[in-house]
């Protein structure tokens, strides 16, 4: 069971590679990437998704056996059914076994299929690729177009679902994510930027970029010194696009003595998470 697959499925991509559990590395060259068209029919998004895994259970040499998924939620999990019903997203997978309907599409019902969280999936990537010590404890958030949180504490992982905490004038994904910087810019000179990333290129004057990324980094530091009251936690980690900006924002963390860390993984991130839950300290049989 060294070799197995990890698949990082979202809003507008998914992207799938061998793991290697032994040396917690995705395997050279088998990194693969596909479009997703998330409003598109449940035959279309499953058809997607199937051709992926099968590419990569067809250029391995041995027999493939187990796939883990990091996916949105919300999500029966441990059953692998869809939830989502009130996002723009996989609304036609509303209700659908996903194991099933993957275990058909793919034509292989001897596979063994986990399912997950994706910013929990983010996390256990990061730990799992660190080698983080199961009497540690770490927070880990994902920053982009939602913003995900997750925590590891004496060897558990749990949701913190921290998105929809109430903050100031909202809830935390409300300041924490690519919303923020298009409202906060589009306030602040009347054009329209796509995200963070749009910011930093379009932008020419470097004293607004970066008291924009200031302010985000003090939004960052009042959450994390809200979290921190009640549990303090070793190592808070930082995925998503957002975070690749890190330097501009990173001053403003003052708040914790948690080691920070920038996510170096990028999206191959969620894709080692999702095949750790495989991994000998992780793996539950399924029944």
């Amino acid at each position: 069971m060294n070799i197995v697959i990890g698949a990082d499925i979202g809003g507008s991509h998914m992207s799938a590679g061998l793991v290697d559990l032994s040396t917690r590395n995705l395997l050279d060259g088998t990194f693969l990437k596909c479009k997703i068209d998330a409003s598109s029919s449940s035959e279309e998004i499953l058809s997607s998704w199937s051709a992926l895994l099968k590419e990569l259970i067809a250029s391995y040499k041995g027999k493939i056996e187990h796939i883990g998924l990091a996916l949105p939620g919300p999500m029966d999990y441990q059953n692998g059914i869809m939830l989502i019903k009130d996002q723009k997203k996989f609304r036609s997978l509303y209700g659908i076994n996903i194991k099933e309907a993957l275990h058909k599409a793919i034509n292989r019902f001897d596979l063994s299929i986990l399912t997950e969280n994706d910013a929990l999936c983010f996390l256990r990537g990061e730990i799992f690729h660190r080698f983080i010590e199961e009497n540690d404890s770490a927070i880990g958030l994902t920053l982009g177009t939602g913003f995900g949180s997750s925590s590891y504490v004496r060897g558990a992982y749990t949701d913190m679902k921290l998105w929809c905490m109430p903050f100031k004038n909202g809830i935390a994904e409300d300041y924490l994510s690519t919303g923020w910087f298009i409202e906060k810019y589009y306030r602040m000179t009347g054009k329209y930027i796509r995200g963070a990333k749009d910011l930093l290129e379009a932008d020419k004057n470097p004293e607004l970029v970066a008291n924009i990324f200031e302010e985000f980094g003090d939004n960052l530091n009042s959450l994390l010194k809200s979290t921190m009251q009640n549990q303090e936690y070793g190592h808070v980690f930082l995925g998503g696009n957002i975070s690749n900006a890190f330097e501009l924002f990173s001053k403003q963390l003052t708040t914790t003595n948690a080691i920070i860390h920038r996510s170096e993984l990028g999206e191959r991130c969620a894709i080692l998470g999702a095949a750790s839950l495989y991994s000998i300290s992780n793996y539950v049989k399924e029944i």
